[in-house]
């Protein structure tokens, strides 16, 4: 059985969810490259889950959760 994709670009004006998971991303990207919590912090309500996959030092503690709150002082350097 042969499966098909169809991909289609989109822009933020054509599907402005994209803005939001963009905004996330760059949110989070701007806390471990940066050591800026600001804009993460405007949104940190909203995550349940983060995974820092290249922690491999703190394997098995490298998930942060609204139990456990992520925050750049627990994080391993890049």
């Amino acid at each position: 059985m042969a499966t098909t994709f169809k991909v289609q670009a989109q822009t933020p004006m054509g599907e402005p969810c994209l803005c939001v998971v963009d905004y996330m991303n760059w949110a989070v990207y701007r806390a471990f490259t940066r050591g800026e919590m600001r804009y993460y912090r405007a949104v940190e309500d909203k995550v349940s889950l983060l995974v820092d996959l290249y922690d491999k030092a703190k394997y098995g503690q490298n998930y942060y959760t609204r139990n456990n709150p992520f925050d750049i002082s627990k994080i391993t350097p890049l």
